[in-house]
């Protein structure tokens, strides 16, 4: 009688490790949603997108640049529109924030980067912005800062 109780408690055993494992499979590839549309798997803050088109640059800056350049111009910079980025000029710098086709000489991402020329990083007194949300930007810059 003992080894029909070693064999029903190892097939019981068998098959319940075969059922975890089953749902973690299932659990992973559900909670995928890379190739639907509503994907929010990346932390750049653009519905799964790194397209760098303003849109994108858009939701980023409102995210976070919201409580201080979003209906308001703050050190010359207001970050709502693309007419009203294109058109800041910041007052540290003395000029646009955006240089069209050059991101290492745009003061955006001088202050979004961990340490600019002048002033403090941006966001103030929040998280710095993910490496893809500066990468991101540097992009669509680089790309010429398009409105798109």
């Amino acid at each position: 009688m003992r080894p029909q109780n070693y064999t029903h408690r190892y097939n019981s055993l068998l098959f319940t490790l075969t059922l975890v494992c089953l749902s973690a499979i299932l659990i992973t590839a559900c909670g995928d949603s890379s190739t639907g549309p509503d994907n929010n798997n990346n932390d750049n803050g653009t519905n799964g997108s790194d397209e760098p088109t303003f849109a994108n640059v858009q939701q980023i800056l409102t995210e976070n640049c919201g409580n201080c350049h979003i209906g308001n111009r703050t050190s010359g910079v207001r970050l709502d529109s693309y007419e009203n980025v294109m058109g800041s000029v910041g007052d540290q710098y003395g000029g646009p924030i955006v240089i069209e086709g050059e991101p290492d000489n745009s003061p955006l991402v001088d202050k979004i980067e961990s340490d600019p020329s002048q002033g403090a990083r941006m966001p103030q007194g929040g998280p710095s912005l993910s490496t893809q949300e500066i990468t991101l930007i540097r992009n669509w810059i680089e790309e010429g800062a398009q409105n798109n």
